[in-house]
């Protein structure tokens, strides 16, 4: 703003417009009442009409479900899990050419469903919300627990999705570590949900849902904030078991 940049609000947050962009923008404007080169009256009407010029390219006002984030198909139970952005959906996919929506949940502490992960039964279902697309720091001292948390379902024999309980990285961070819920995967224990999940600058956490109503915490690592002294990006993007390892 200082320097007479262009900035723009999407999702609730205050973003800096691209320098390129920009330009286009008020080149199209120019283009538009007829003139060769952008004016004071072009970036003057660039400002006061940001959120209209630029509805097409962000998507406007939020409507509802119109795409999906991540899709985890369970093929030997003809199912898939839809993390859709606004909702979490449940898909019965045993016709794939024919794929039909069995359910639909939505949450309002919630901000953006990012990844579904099934137990290993196919009986419980786990949605990930990936607040502020993974640049929040949500794992403060104090506020809402289920904020950038999981959400875990029970799948009935209805085949309809049944809220339980959240989970959230237990231990807490700094107001400079970006910290949500994001990429993970089972751990196969016989008889036991157990899942190894990153959480950006939270590290991992390797955490028991085999009671979907009581989640606990049963191993972590948290490496520390990438910097001390200001908020930035990094840490742990995924995290995998594999033979005996777990590799974030």
């Amino acid at each position: 703003k200082a320097a007479g940049g262009f900035t723009f609000t999407f999702q609730g947050r205050e973003q800096i417009l691209n320098t390129n962009f920009s330009r286009y923008l008020l080149d199209s404007l120019a283009k538009a009442r007829g003139g060769t080169t952008p004016t004071a009256q072009d970036s003057a009407k660039l400002r006061s009409e940001m959120a209209t010029i630029l509805a097409p390219f962000v998507g406007g006002p939020r409507r509802g479900l119109d795409q999906c984030h991540d899709i985890t198909v369970y093929p030997a139970l003809g199912l898939a899990g839809g993390a859709c952005e606004g909702y979490g959906l449940l898909l019965d996919i045993r016709d794939p050419v024919n794929p039909v929506r069995l359910d639909a949940v939505a949450d309002s502490n919630f901000s953006y469903w990012h990844s579904a992960t099934f137990n290993n039964d196919g009986t419980k279902i786990l949605f990930s919300d990936e607040w502020g697309g993974g640049g929040s720091p949500k794992c403060p001292p104090t506020g809402p627990k289920e904020w950038g948390a999981n959400a875990i379902f029970t799948i009935g024999p209805d085949r309809k999705m049944h809220f339980q309980s959240y989970y959230k990285l237990p231990t807490v961070q700094t107001s400079v570590e970006n910290c949500v819920a994001h990429n993970g995967s089972l751990i196969p224990i016989p008889d036991r949900d157990v899942m190894v999940q990153a959480w950006y600058q939270g590290g991992i956490s390797v955490f028991d849902w085999t009671n979907p109503d009581r989640p606990f915490e049963i191993a972590f690592f948290d490496r520390g904030p990438v910097d001390s002294a200001r908020q930035g990006n990094g840490g742990s993007w995924s995290a995998y078991w594999y033979n005996g390892n777990i590799y974030t």
